[in-house]
């Protein structure tokens, strides 16, 4: 009886092991998609931030009538809003990937570039949770 408890307690902290394997993992890839977004973002904010003056100047010459003028603000300051968006998400993704590190000293994640995940077949013989119920 011992022995089947004792079977049953490993089995159940190797699914903990697991799923906290797999919420890192995905909390790490939710944060480097993330942080990607804000970089594009980023790049986009000072592109549209430099059409936005040259507009301006556009108009001030008379090369061009107001509604170019607003309309690359309006443009502008919309990609402003996503980038500020884009920053609010980045940190809510960090302080999850801490939270589930559970690490009071700061984080430093270095920026990979996106790689194809591959799919691995599931094998139901071997599987840590089946094994589980079956105990």
């Amino acid at each position: 009886m011992q022995q089947a408890q004792k079977n049953i307690e490993l089995s159940s902290l190797e699914l903990t092991k697991i799923n906290i394997k797999q919420r890192l993992a995905s909390s790490y890839y939710n944060f480097q998609r993330i942080k990607e977004k804000e970089r594009l973002y980023s790049q986009l904010d000072n592109l549209f931030t430099d059409f936005t003056a040259i507009a301006n100047r556009r108009y001030e010459i008379g090369e061009t009538n107001y509604l170019d003028k607003i309309t690359a603000a309006s443009k502008q300051q919309q990609i402003r809003l996503n980038y500020e968006e884009a920053k609010k998400n980045s940190e809510n993704a960090y302080n999850q990937l801490k939270a589930i590190i559970q690490s009071n000293d700061s984080l430093t994640i270095a920026r990979q570039p996106f790689l194809k995940v591959m799919v691995l077949p599931l094998e139901i013989e071997n599987s840590t949770s089946i094994n589980y119920y079956q105990k």
